[in-house]
């Protein structure tokens, strides 16, 4: 087995003897990481069920941040680690050498969540759907794709938030679809809800329950009506994952418009009494995108509609 792509190529990977573990064939990794390459750069990436590390090592060769790989084989473990230090990924890589449900435990108490879940369980596919049911409560929007050699779960895995089951002999058919599938699902849930890092974990706040954001010095305060969040994040960069109903007031705020109550040249009332400076050059277009909000509790629009309603 060998590295498909990125800064390792064509590193040839240790992969353990015995019936234990089954690596990920090279033509299914090319598959997976040719849809989600645009998403491994950065990421933060958890294998479980890890087997050599393949596809961790494969992550971090297109780009992934951090990988941590869980696997409680010794040999599979002792694999993991040779084919780390051969591919100088140490600085990059965790291994737990340890039960998937007692590694969940550990990860989620450290609250760093996780981009992406890589999840091969060959042999003991209950213990999948039981860490796929930690996950679902640890991640409850994570989008979880089944991929086995067996059928007889298809009851089983309805115990938890997936949205395909496909066999390993049906993978070229199906894996493309499942992947499109999960990446759209993720489209629609950042749509409401805006995500943000903050002191090393990732915070998901809801767009309706933002009044506005303000930078100050090197830190942007996310202000709710309850809640102040703090990240390092720039303001254009928020403004891209923001709703259209979210427009500047002034080079240091921006302003939720479905907040505003009152609106004159100079400041912008909000529904909690707060008053945000607009600026001569951020009035006109606030003017414009308040007077295209629709006041409706906790309902929005996507870009389309929204363009399309007014």
């Amino acid at each position: 087995m060998r590295v498909v792509a990125g800064s390792v190529r064509g590193f040839n990977l240790i992969v353990p003897s015995g019936k234990n573990t089954r690596p990920t064939t090279n033509r299914i990794k090319e598959t997976l990481f040719n849809i989600l390459q645009w998403d491994i750069a950065g990421c933060r990436f958890l294998d479980l069920f890890s087997g050599s590390g393949g596809i961790a090592i494969e992550a971090l060769s297109r780009g992934a941040k951090e990988a941590v790989m869980v696997e409680k084989d010794r040999e599979a473990v002792r694999c993991i680690k040779q084919n780390v230090q051969h591919t100088k990924m140490d600085d990059r890589s965790r291994v737990m050498p340890m039960d998937v449900m007692q590694a969940l435990r550990r990860l989620e108490q450290a609250g760093r969540p996780f981009d992406i879940i890589f999840m091969d369980i060959e042999f003991d596919v209950s213990s999948g759907i039981e860490a796929s049911k930690q996950i679902n409560a640890w991640h409850p929007d994570c989008q979880i794709i089944y991929i086995t050699n067996y059928t007889n779960y298809f009851t089983s895995v309805y115990e938890t938030s997936h949205i395909y089951y496909i066999l390993k002999k049906d993978i070229d058919t199906y894996l493309s679809t499942a992947l499109k599938k999960a990446i759209q699902q993720i489209a629609k849930i950042t749509q409401y809800y805006l995500i943000i890092q903050s002191k090393q974990q990732h915070i998901r706040i809801a767009q309706s329950k933002i009044l506005y954001l303000e930078r100050i010095m090197r830190t942007t305060n996310i202000h709710t009506a309850d809640t102040i969040y703090q990240t390092p994040e720039k303001m254009d960069s928020l403004l891209e994952r923001l709703c259209p109903w979210f427009c500047p007031s002034h080079r240091s705020y921006i302003v939720n418009g479905r907040h505003i109550v009152n609106l004159d040249r100079h400041h912008a009332i909000l529904s909690n009494d707060t008053s945000v400076p607009v600026s001569r050059t951020c009035y006109e277009s606030l003017k414009k995108t308040f007077a295209r909000c629709i006041w409706a509790d906790g309902m929005y629009f996507t870009n389309e509609e929204a363009k399309g309603e007014f």
